[in-house]
């Protein structure tokens, strides 16, 4: 069982970087050296941008997809272990099996055998393993209708898998490729926090983080690939998800020109009180925060949206 040391103050770290379309290999790499420079500052959770592993070439996604088993899950599972940290990251998973999707128990003992492996090995393993059991595990797949979601996984240090969430909430060309997730993922606890996770398009609508706050979320974490004109959209979103619902939102973006968009950038980490406690601009960069749970009662002082709520009348 994952554990980390208690501790009211828990640092959280944002990479914002611009994917390579289809290049894992490339795109890995360039995750290793964000996720090292934010264990460097002291983070111990780390949260990648949305496709940080594939871009979105649309119609290359089917093609790029994994079983959550695969490589790449075992790569970010190197990554979170190397560096000792919790890693919220996604992929565009391969559904082989509706009757282990999200059988958490079953994928936290998929462990790959190279843990202890040198950085320099691991580097050339992910780049050979990655594309060519990524080409096997869906030639056969490749042409049929097997659903593939945009699913974000959240590792622990020790390799467990504390969560995996199917975006539910898909938009313009996303519902082409990928079948909407079909429920939240209950909240889970790490470092003496809880967290639910959404992707970039869910934070638009109120219901997704309202739910996981009632359920016990207290910070939300959102990678995302939110693209021009909306990054003044998603700032909005962001600060008011954290105020109304008395939540943390950890928000990493991708940024820069690819997959046929200009992604915004503004990660950022936003408190219950509305206030941008870190932002990368528009930027390729790391940025950090300290997450402290005393803000969050701190804003119930001010106004407690979540105790004076009437849910008899929303029906």
């Amino acid at each position: 069982m994952a554990t980390a040391a208690d501790s009211p103050v828990l640092r959280v770290a944002l990479v914002q970087s611009r994917p390579v379309d289809g290049d894992k290999a490339r795109n890995l790499a360039a995750a290793g050296e964000a996720v090292a420079a934010a264990a460097n500052a002291g983070a111990r959770m780390v949260v990648l941008p949305e496709y940080v592993l594939t871009g979105f070439p649309a119609d290359r996604m089917r093609e790029l997809a994994e079983p959550l088993d695969g490589p790449s899950l075992a790569a970010f599972r190197r990554l979170a272990g190397e560096h000792g940290v919790c890693l919220v990251a996604g992929l565009p998973r391969l559904c082989v099996s509706a009757d282990i999707e999200h059988d958490a128990a079953a994928a936290g003992a998929i462990h790959d055998a190279t843990n202890d492996a040198t950085s320099d090995a691991t580097n050339d393993a992910t780049s050979d393993a990655t594309n060519d059991a990524t080409s096997d595990a869906t030639s056969d797949a490749a042409d049929d209708c097997t659903p593939i979601y945009d699913t974000t996984v959240v590792l622990a240090p020790d390799g467990e898998l504390l969560t995996a969430y199917d975006k539910t909430h898909l938009f313009d060309r996303e519902r082409t490729v990928f079948t909407p997730g079909a429920a939240l993922e209950p909240p889970f606890a790490w470092g003496g926090v809880r967290f639910g996770v959404l992707c970039c398009f869910d934070i638009e609508f109120p219901e997704p983080a309202r739910t996981l706050a009632l359920r016990g979320a207290q910070c939300l974490l959102v990678p995302s690939a939110n693209m021009e004109p909306w990054g003044a959209h998603h700032r909005a979103y962001v600060r008011s998800r954290a105020l109304e619902n008395h939540a943390f939102v950890a928000y990493a973006n991708a940024v820069g020109a690819a997959s046929g968009y200009v992604f915004e950038g503004g990660s950022c980490f936003v408190d219950p009180l509305g206030r941008v406690l870190c932002d990368a601009g528009r930027d390729e960069t790391v940025v950090w925060a300290d997450l402290d749970l005393a803000v969050a009662e701190e804003s119930r002082g001010v106004g407690d949206y979540l105790g004076a709520r009437r849910p008899e009348l929303y029906d």
